[in-house]
């Protein structure tokens, strides 16, 4: 009998994506298949969507839970999945209906733990296809400088809903509940620590819905600073992880991540922020022990940089980047004029 595919669900507030993307599960070709969707405490019309659902698909298991964030809902599944294999879909999001039909056959073919497949992001009609520098079998049971390349070096982070797992290979991991993003980025480099190989696929089969009224597209001064701080603690957390299983060499690259994403942050805040509020924040976070450990550490990557990121006078950081987003949204209206 073919091998069971657990695909684990988390809903919370998605009435108006819901059923396309549990359409797109129930359709696959590949039949065996369970379906777990945790209603995560959802106060629109979510989880009688997922009973409805249940009621016509014995495939599908709902469970009804307090709201407690994405990574919970996640480890709620994985406690209570019985395949062989375990994957992940988001609730506004959808598969092509031959996706796990393809990865199976991909198991059934090459001794690999993971099965990697490629996303398309959609916003209306644009879209953004996703790539890799390297596809077919990546073997890294003996040195994991390989796929560690592909994550840290060339910042090819698979997002967690477009692998499936051998179950065996990540048992007994979870996804840390005290974040709601960046989860998935923690939870993959465990699995890596945890896994022997890789296939990464060419086909595009997980379509990617950005979806405005979602908690990671809200703009709130709070929300900056939670994404500071989160992103911070989990770069910290991987830095960790990484270094203590001897991998040093991508010490670096780990930094080099970390100062990526507060220099985007800043333009972010600039673009998003009266200048009033950016200047508060930009103070506050150039002060908080999150950066001030990052400073603190050891390393080769250009220090100074890293000491001098808020140092510039903070208007003209907040006058460049406010035109730094403007000119791009600009070029990107162009482009669609043409």
């Amino acid at each position: 009998m073919d091998e069971l595919i657990s695909i684990i669900v988390p809903v919370y507030n998605v009435e108006n994506y819901l059923s396309k993307c549990i359409d797109s599960l129930i359709l696959q070709t590949y039949k065996n298949i369970e379906i777990i969707l945790i209603d995560d405490g959802s106060i629109d019309g979510s989880g009688k969507i997922c009973d409805d659902y249940a009621k016509k698909d014995d495939r599908i298991n709902v469970i009804h839970i307090k709201n407690s964030g994405v990574s919970n809902a996640r480890n709620k599944g994985m406690e209570l999945c019985r395949g062989e294999y375990i994957t992940f879909c988001d609730s506004d999001d959808y598969l092509d209906s031959d996706a796990y039909e393809n990865v199976i056959n991909i198991f059934k073919n090459f001794d690999v733990d993971i099965v990697k497949f490629q996303n398309i992001k959609e916003l209306g009609k644009y879209k953004n296809y996703s790539k890799n520098s390297l596809y077919g079998v990546i073997d890294y049971s003996k040195n994991k400088n390989i796929i560690l390349d592909l994550f840290l070096k060339f910042h090819e982070f698979g997002p967690i809903w477009s692998s499936v797992f051998k179950r065996e290979k990540i048992r007994g991991l979870k996804f840390d509940s005290n974040y709601k993003y960046g989860e998935d980025y923690l939870f993959y480099i465990q699995c890596i620590f945890n896994t022997n190989s890789m296939y990464i696929m060419e086909k595009y089969y997980y379509h990617y819905i950005i979806n405005p009224n979602s908690s990671t597209q809200k703009i709130t001064e709070e929300m900056f600073w939670n994404n500071f701080v989160t992103h911070c603690e989990i770069d910290f957390k991987v830095y960790n992880l990484v270094i203590d299983n001897g991998y040093g060499i991508y010490k670096d690259d780990l930094l080099q991540c970390t100062y990526n994403m507060l220099n985007n942050l800043l333009k972010n805040m600039a673009f998003n922020l009266e200048y009033s509020k950016y200047k508060k924040l930009l103070l506050q976070i150039n002060e908080s022990s999150e950066f001030k450990r990052y400073r603190s550490l050891d390393y080769e990557f250009n220090k100074k940089e890293y000491n001098n990121i808020f140092e510039k006078k903070i208007v003209w950081v907040y006058v460049k980047n406010k035109l730094y987003k403007i000119v791009k949204s600009l070029c990107k209206k162009i482009v669609k004029f043409k």
